[in-house]
């Protein structure tokens, strides 16, 4: 799996521009890390229902909200012609923040901040009505998070998929991308405990040419502009899932 990276984001005339960027560490991130099968027939044994949240990311996506809920949508069909019953994120938002409004809420009203303490005890209260009224065993948690992909001879390749790099066709040349995927995991309700983590490829965001200067952005119009990419992360996000192991045969 590629390793996340920190970012820092702005919008200037139209084009996302990366302001900063960190990474502890690299990998050529072509495939998505395997998933123990075992713990896959697990959940398709002990998981019936499951609650789908809110797409999150660590880009500001306000831009194109519409074109986030279409991986909640993608995700939660998927997942029924899986067989699973699915309580999707319009309902699953708006009952946890009706239980959080009764319960006073977990943010600090001083600091903004989230008060772990506070967090801890309502979190399990919120689990146990979603559990009572909801019938979910567990809630499925999408977010783009941004990567870094190497890439060589104009092709970066990570998670699963493979995108050109503008400007970087020159036999030979190479450098590295700022790229979005999606990353999918299960967790129990009740626990928190996470039950599975995939990851699925999306798009590049912008690009570097080793040895070079600049970069070649990604246009806000373009940012998840692409419904048959967005269909493919979510479909190599779950594949493990919705497949038939030999454990299940």
């Amino acid at each position: 799996m590629s390793q996340r990276m920190a970012a820092t984001w702005r919008t200037d005339a139209g084009r996302i521009l990366v302001l900063a960027l960190s990474l502890a560490s690299c990998s050529s991130a072509q495939l998505p890390e395997p998933v123990d099968e075992t713990a896959v027939a697990s959940v398709r044994a002990s998981v019936h229902t499951v609650c789908i949240e809110r797409a999150g990311s660590d880009v500001d996506l306000a831009c194109c909200r519409d074109r986030v809920v279409t991986f909640e949508q993608v995700l939660a069909a998927r997942l029924a012609d899986a067989g699973f019953k699915v309580v999707d994120a319009n309902v699953t938002t708006a009952f946890r923040d009706r239980e959080l409004r009764k319960l006073g809420g977990w943010y600090d009203p001083v600091t903004g901040a989230r008060d772990e303490a506070r967090y801890s005890r309502l979190r399990a209260d919120v689990a146990k009505a979603m559990s009572a009224e909801l019938g979910c065993q567990a809630v499925v948690r999408p977010y783009l998070g941004v990567v870094r992909s190497n890439w060589r001879n104009g092709v970066a390749r990570w998670d699963g998929v493979s995108d050109q790099v503008a400007g970087g066709a020159t036999l030979g040349a190479h450098g590295w991308a700022s790229a979005m995927s999606l990353w999918l995991s299960i967790h129990d309700l009740a626990s928190d405990r996470e039950l599975y983590f995939r990851s699925g490829g999306i798009q590049l965001l912008a690009g570097k040419i080793k040895g070079g200067s600049g970069w070649t952005a990604l246009p806000e119009s373009r940012l998840l502009a692409a419904p048959e990419r967005n269909r493919q992360a979510v479909d190599l996000a779950l594949e493990p899932l919705l497949r038939k192991s030999a454990l299940e045969n």
